[in-house]
């Protein structure tokens, strides 16, 4: 079993040119002797899985690898710090946070060494930059740093300290206030929308208005800076998802986009938001059906340069879902089919970065395509996957997925392997006490459809089930379920004996 390893995990997530900076970096910061690091780095690098007791038979080969063998725990620790000494290097230049952090290390060097002049001209540069890309609570470091230079150093015209710095202090502090305020009601709404709650709950509709008053009085203007009307936008997005508004809340992704196109510095500097923003955008334009929008923030996601792994993998998971999505409701099943080596592909290469809601709503998104396409070996090899998983991610894609399963046995004609999966899926929903009115009505179904006698009676069958899947879905206080369009759709091709994907694309 190969070993974890801290070092070959920081090699394996460096990208290609990452990789070539520390080489360079390495070449000139190592001393002669430290060529062995270039052998470890490279040996480490080609490897797909850690194995220590391989790389000892590799290092092995060379005599001059001998030393670096015999202390092979510490050189990896040097080896490691090489290599972060060189990341921050490259990237030092790239974050604004990285920058302030050097500038105030600057002034604290320049007053121990009572260089005044270059004191004040390092601080006053921190806060141009800390003011241009709103980074409140540095500013509010810089900002007492200059009162205190001020104080020590002038003799007279104190009322500067007091008239300017303290009441930039005071101002700086409303704004950080206000983005307190925004973003606590933001985290408040979106914890909602991931809990899973009820949003078809009267009592729950309420409490939703009561806790979202102070926001709703609100409006863009009183976000008192970038952030803020991040946070307020953010919040509106969340509070009419969780009200059905969804035209409003593509309304409000929309605003967020728009935001930080505005301000090409700060989409720069903030370009995982930027992205994250843009997925959310899809997704709103998913639900919304405004698909001339989707394929141009689509575009906008596949083409913004990204400047790390993390990104890259960001890109990747809400890339692939939503374009899955897109092809599917737009009928362009042909380009969903092809896409998928490459998603494969993709799920290796981030399989570090992939959160397991993502990875398991792919895999929905596949198995459905094959569902809608009736190929169900291809959908059963992908459902499988959803079960088989274990986390606590994406519950209701989970409990669907047994009702998925059970299609499948019905439509290979595989009677006996469907009476023991219903029991076994009845057994699962009521053991994680989420066997709701859905669940139990489908399940119920099912355990009986494959004893169905003649064609009329599964006609009535079909008929009722579909009618009693839309009383659910309208009745009050009943918590629409993950699947229900898909066993509508489902329902309609049996019904009308036609191909899934025909009702699809309707």
């Amino acid at each position: 079993m190969a070993a974890s390893d801290d070092l070959f995990q920081l090699i394996k997530a460096l990208a290609p040119s990452e990789k070539r900076y520390f080489k360079v970096f390495a070449s000139r910061h190592a001393s002669a002797e430290d060529t062995s690091y270039f052998q470890l780095f490279e040996e480490i690098d080609r490897m797909e899985q850690y194995d220590e007791e391989l790389l000892r038979k590799k290092l092995n080969r060379k005599k001059k690898n001998q030393s670096l063998l015999k202390y092979l725990p510490a050189e990896k620790k040097v080896l490691q710090d090489l290599i972060m000494r060189a990341m921050r290097n490259f990237h030092g230049e790239k974050t604004v946070d990285v920058q302030l952090n050097e500038l105030l290390t600057d002034e604290i060097f320049y007053h121990g060494k009572s260089l005044y002049e270059l004191q004040a001209k390092t601080l006053y540069k921190a806060k141009k930059l800390a003011e241009e890309y709103e980074k409140f609570p540095v500013l509010l470091t810089i900002l007492q740093r200059e009162a205190k230079m001020l104080i020590e150093r002038k003799t007279k015209d104190y009322d500067e300290v007091r008239s300017r710095v303290h009441k930039e202090e005071r101002e700086l502090l409303e704004k950080i206030m206000n983005e307190s305020e925004l973003r606590l009601i933001k985290d408040d709404l979106f914890i909602d929308t991931r809990a899973g709650v009820n949003i078809r709950d009267t009592n729950f509709q309420q409490q939703l208005d009561e806790r979202a008053k102070t926001l709703l009085v609100k409006s863009e203007k009183d976000a008192h800076s970038f952030h803020a009307r991040i946070y307020y936008h953010s919040a509106m997005r969340a509070y009419y998802r969780l009200k059905s508004n969804m035209m409003k809340a593509w309304e409000h992704s929309r605003s967020i986009v728009e935001l930080y196109e505005a301000n090409a510095a700060v989409k720069n500097e903030y370009s995982l938001q930027y992205k994250i923003a843009l997925a959310n955008y899809l997704g709103a334009c998913h639900v919304t059906q405004q698909y001339n929008e989707f394929e141009a923030a689509l575009k906008k996601l596949k083409t913004t340069p990204v400047k790390s792994v993390d990104e890259e993998g960001e890109v990747f998971q809400d890339a692939t879902m939503y374009e899955l999505l897109y092809y599917m409701n737009t009928g362009k099943f042909e380009e969903a089919v092809k896409a998928i080596p490459d998603i494969e592909k993709g799920m290796k290469l981030y399989a570090a970065k992939l959160n397991k809601g993502s990875e398991i709503a792919i895999y929905y998104n596949i198995t459905v395509l094959f569902f809608v396409l009736e190929e169900w070996k291809q959908a059963m090899h992908w459902v499988t996957k959803i079960i088989d998983d274990k986390s606590d991610s994406r519950k209701d894609l989970q409990h669907f997925a047994r009702i998925l399963q059970l299609i499948y046995y019905y439509e290979t004609g595989k009677g006996d392997a469907m009476e023991y999966y219903t029991r076994a899926a009845y057994r699962y929903l009521e053991k994680e006490q989420n066997l709701m009115s859905f669940e139990k009505l489908m399940i119920s179904f099912l355990k009986k459809l494959p004893f169905a006698l003649s064609e009329k009676e599964l006609l009535k069958s079909f008929t009722a089930l579909k009618e009693e899947i839309e009383r659910l879905k309208n009745t009050p206080g009943e918590k629409t379920r993950a699947g229900m369009e898909e066993m509508t759709i489902w329902l309609t091709s049996k019904i009308g004996k036609r191909k899934i994907k025909d009702v699809m694309k309707e």
